[in-house]
């Protein structure tokens, strides 16, 4: 996963760890939702986020997910997320 500075890049167990001791998000808009499936299996959703966490001012990013379906459901394989 890719955030942006100080976090940086993330990968294993290092991504569960952090981000469950994240603050959570108190409210998420997205906007702007591009989807693109590569194959039956892979589907990348690109998409603008505006958040704020608790107390907080407003965030907005532009990320992407990368999804590969799984036993029947699908697994997030990449994030990444930038400041707009």
């Amino acid at each position: 996963m890719a955030f942006h500075r100080p976090v940086g890049l993330l990968a294993g167990r290092e991504i569960i760890d952090r981000v469950s001791a994240a603050p959570r998000w108190a409210h998420v808009d997205m906007s702007e939702r591009k989807l693109q499936r590569p194959s039956a299996d892979l589907m990348v959703l690109g998409y603008v986020a505006e958040g704020r966490r608790e107390q907080t001012v407003s965030q907005q990013l532009v990320c992407s997910s990368t999804y590969r379906r799984d036993g029947g459901g699908w697994k997030l394989i990449q994030h990444q997320q930038t400041p707009a």
